[in-house]
């Protein structure tokens, strides 16, 4: 595992996602980068089928070498363009914030209609307000993704969005001690 998949381990809240999502049926992790996630929640609910999509060929790669379960596949593609099967949970973690606005819009629209009623979809992403947590969480941004456009949006605004689209939703702050924004978007489908 290398820098980027080391901070991500420390600021996950593993064991809340994965009591959040549900224990049958697949589960997606949208922007799965080193696999790290996608195989834990694989390992904690063997009844759970877990999709790790990545559009980084070589990340997929190497953890479908790493990372063999046999409710765990790895999938190479863009989240915009993938062909998506009906779902029972969602999961993507400091990866919306890697969209323009726009397309963060057109991602929660495709997969809200691809999850089924009753499904969870669980967010992990920054609070463009949550004061110097936000200015931390930006820095390491920089650093790790130098060339992306960051769109962070405020706890609200994420609350907003899910809602139009026809979520129920639930925001805590997760890993406190964490010098970052590190809020849980606990997202559940009601149509």
């Amino acid at each position: 595992m290398d820098l980027v998949g080391s901070l991500r381990s420390l600021m996950l809240p593993v064991e809340f996602i994965s009591e959040n999502l549900p224990s049958k049926g697949q589960v997606y992790e949208i922007g799965s980068g080193h696999g790290s996630l996608a195989a834990q929640l694989a390992k904690l609910v063997p009844d759970r089928k877990v999709v790790a999509l990545d559009k980084h060929l070589q990340r997929i790669e190497k953890a479908s070498e790493i990372f063999n379960l046999s409710n765990l596949k790895f999938c190479y593609g863009d989240a915009l363009k993938f062909s998506y099967d009906k779902m029972d949970g969602i999961v993507m973690s400091d990866f919306l914030h890697h969209l323009s606005f726009e397309l963060q819009i057109s991602l929660i629209q495709v997969l809200s209609t691809k999850i089924k009623k009753g499904g969870v979809m669980i967010i992990k992403e920054i609070d463009k307000d949550d004061g110097v947590r936000t200015v931390l969480s930006r820095i390491w941004d920089l650093v790790l993704y130098p060339r992306d456009k960051i769109s962070y949006r405020t706890k609200g605004d994420w609350v907003e969005l899910m809602e139009a689209f026809g979520f129920s939703v639930k925001s805590t702050r997760q890993v406190p001690w964490f010098p970052g924004s590190t809020f849980v978007f606990k997202c559940v489908k009601l149509n």
